[in-house]
C-alpha cells in the first residue's frame, strides 16, 4: 500500500487572521508581508507537514495588476518559492515544495497566458511540484496541463472544487474528471476546498473507484465560515479519506495548523493501525 503523505493546511484564511483584508489576494503578502507567508510555513512543517504550497494561487498578472504589480510576476513567484524552500529547508524531515496555481479566470488565451507566465517563473524558482489547485472546469485545465507539459519538468497535480450539484461548471463528474486527468498523465489528482469533508469524501470515492491506481489527492476546506470543523472531526475526516483511498492529504480553508497536528496524528495511528 502506498504510503500517506501530509500536505499542509490554508494559508488565505492564516493570514487573515495575521491582518490580511478579506477579499484582498492573499500572494500580495509575499510581495509586502513576505515573514507572516514564512511563519504560516514553519507552523505547517512544525506540525509534520510534508508539502508546502506557494502562496501563489492569485499571483497571476490579471490579480497583481490592479495593485501596481503587473511588472513583479516573474519576482514575486520566485520570492514566494524561495520562502517555501526556506522554511522546508529548516525541517528535521523532508519538505517538498509545491508551486500553487489557481484556475484560470476565462476561458479566453489571455488568461491562459497569464498562468504559464507564472508557471514559467515557479518551475525557474525550483518549485519541485506545479498544482493546480481550486480548478473549476474541465476543458480549460485540459489545455493548460497540455501547454504546461511542453516546457514543465516537475510533475503535475491537480485539484478541483466542485460545484453543488457535484460536477465542474463544464458538467464533468468526479467519474470523469479522474478518467480525464489519468488519460492525461498528471502525477496526482483529486479534490480541494469544495463544502467541506463529508463532499471531499465523497468525491475521492468516485475518483478512485474510477481509476483504482491512481495518486488521489484530499485537501479539504474545513467546512464554511463560519463553522469550521475542530481539529479533532479534521483528523477523523483524514482516517476516512485515507481508507477511501486518498495518498495525499492536508486542508484547504479555514485549517490551521493544529488541525494539521490532529490529522497527523490520525494518519501516523491510521497506518499502524493497518499494517498490524
Amino acid at each position: 500500500m502506498r504510503t500517506i503523505t501530509l500536505l499542509d493546511g490554508a494559508m488565505g484564511t492564516m493570514l487573515q487572521q495575521a491582518g490580511l483584508p478579506p477579499g484582498t489576494p492573499a500572494a500580495l503578502w509575499t510581495w509586502t508581508h513576505p515573514l507572516a507567508v514564512l511563519r504560516v510555513h514553519r507552523a505547517y512543517v512544525a506540525a509534520g507537514a510534508q508539502v508546502l504550497l506557494t502562496n501563489t494561487l492569485t499571483a497571476q498578472r490579471p490579480f497583481l495588476a490592479p495593485y501596481g504589480l503587473a511588472r513583479q510576476v516573474d519576482a514575486l513567484n520566485r520570492r514566494a518559492v524561495a520562502l517555501a524552500r526556506r522554511a522546508a529547508e529548516q525541517a528535521s524531515q523532508p519538505v517538498r515544495v509545491a508551486a500553487s496555481l489557481g484556475p484560470p479566470i476565462d476561458e479566453q488565451e489571455e488568461a491562459l497566458q497569464a498562468l504559464l507566465e507564472q508557471a514559467q517563473a515557479l518551475v525557474a524558482a525550483g518549485a519541485d511540484w506545479l498544482w493546480l489547485e481550486t480548478q473549476v472546469a474541465l476543458a480549460p485545465l485540459v489545455r493548460l496541463v497540455d501547454r504546461l507539459s511542453m516546457f514543465a519538468p516537475c510533475p503535475i497535480v491537480v485539484t478541483f472544487s466542485f460545484h453543488a450539484n457535484g460536477c465542474t461548471v463544464d458538467g464533468a463528474s468526479p467519474r470523469e474528471v479522474a478518467q480525464t486527468l489519468h488519460s492525461l498523465g498528471v502525477f496526482a489528482f483529486g479534490a480541494n476546498c469544495g463544502a467541506g469533508p463529508r463532499e471531499t469524501e465523497r468525491v475521492i470515492a468516485e475518483m478512485a473507484d474510477a481509476t483504482p491506481d491512481a495518486l488521489l489527492v484530499a485537501k479539504s476546506n474545513a467546512g464554511l465560515p463560519p463553522t469550521y470543523a475542530t481539529p479533532d472531526e479534521m483528523a477523523a475526516h483524514a482516517r476516512r479519506v485515507a481508507r477511501l483511498g486518498a495518498r495525499l492529504i492536508g486542508g484547504c480553508c479555514g485549517t490551521t495548523p493544529a488541525h494539521l497536528a490532529a490529522m497527523a496524528q490520525a494518519l501516523d495511528m491510521g497506518i499502524a493501525q493497518q499494517q498490524t
